[in-house]
């Protein structure tokens, strides 16, 4: 699915959990996400962008030139709220993986710096390869 600022309103389906990417696709930056449920989580994105409200100034800047952006799924799981460092985690996978806060939107790792982000993804390794191995897990070109 592609966004920009000419988009009237995106058809976002669906009430599962996941790790998202918004990628751009004019400078390859990418934001690595993590919704408990996907459709409020990804309106409350496109429609701050499409007011000019939206918290990642940088983000909303490119938004605003006209940049496309594509919603990417990168990994479903099962939300549980006694999970939730674990899904944390995983996003955190997703953000150092794809170089999100060196090279893209996101802001931080989730934790302190990437050392700690390293530790806690190693320390939840099981669960994240879980997710990687039963799940349909795409790879994007950031």
């Amino acid at each position: 699915m592609i966004w920009n600022k000419d988009t009237v309103y995106p058809k976002l389906f669906g009430e599962f959990s996941c790790i998202y990417a918004l990628e751009n696709r004019e400078n390859g930056k990418v934001y690595i996400g993590r919704a408990e449920k996907y459709t409020p989580r990804l309106s409350a994105h496109y429609y701050t962008l499409k007011k000019g409200t939206h918290s990642n100034v940088e983000m909303q800047r490119d938004f605003d030139e006209g940049h496309d952006f594509e919603v990417k799924i990168l990994c479903t799981f099962q939300h549980d709220f006694d999970a939730r460092r674990e899904e944390m985690a995983l996003e955190t996978f997703f953000i150092v993986k794809y170089k999100a806060v060196e090279k893209g939107y996101n802001k931080s790792y989730n934790f302190n710096n990437k050392e700690c982000a390293i530790k806690a993804i190693l320390a939840n390794a099981e669960y994240i390869c879980r997710q990687m191995i039963f799940e349909d897990v795409v790879e994007i070109n950031p």
